[in-house]
């Protein structure tokens, strides 16, 4: 469901605007593309884009294989600041139970990349760098991996926590990476 937060009723309550349905799972994630369009993930394996005014689904994802958790867009400010961009304005990664990240293109409605962590754990949340170069992923296995977007490769992982890793957040400047996890802990990595 879509408000309007600067148009309230009389007890305060924001206007809704427009309901997304057709979902078959949970929803997980969502992200604002721009003024007018949103991506969602959720449960029934699907990332999809919806244009809020015509409040239909444009693009449909298939990609994963199991709920998709995460959704993520590079730490860039649009103009408008309403939403955050990948450097070139049209990718995103995502994340999902079936332990695997990946990288699609709006332009193309593709798939650009796929990425695995090194050992066999599921991924919880998911981040691009500044430059969009690098994917990072937490993980279930205490640890944030990271990958080189261009070459697909797996570039190492930052260790330290002892739990799980629930979320991981890049600082708009690009020179930090902060991490949690259910081991009550928040790292910021440099």
């Amino acid at each position: 469901t879509v408000y309007d937060v600067n148009n309230r009723d009389a007890t305060g309550s924001a206007k809704m605007v427009r309901e997304l349905a057709g979902y078959e799972g949970f929803l997980s994630s969502c992200r604002f593309l721009d003024d007018t369009h949103i991506l969602t993930g959720s449960g029934d394996m699907k990332i999809c884009v919806w244009d809020l005014e015509a409040g239909r689904r444009e693009v449909e994802f298939d990609a994963h294989a199991g709920d998709v958790v995460t959704i993520s867009l590079a730490p860039v400010s649009s103009p408008n600041r309403v939403s955050q961009y990948h450097p070139s304005g049209q990718a995103f990664a995502t994340a999902s139970e079936d332990k695997t990240a990946r990288l699609f293109d709006l332009r193309s409605d593709q798939q650009i990349g796929h990425y695995k962590p090194p050992g066999n754990s599921g991924f919880t949340s998911c981040g691009l760098s500044l430059s969009g170069r690098y994917l990072l992923a937490g993980s279930d296995d205490n640890t944030v991996h990271s990958w080189d977007t261009m070459k697909v490769a797996h570039t190492g992982q930052l260790n330290g926590h002892e739990n799980r890793v629930t979320s991981i957040s890049m600082a708009p400047n690009g020179i930090a990476l902060a991490s949690c996890s259910w081991d009550q802990s928040v790292r910021v990595w440099g």
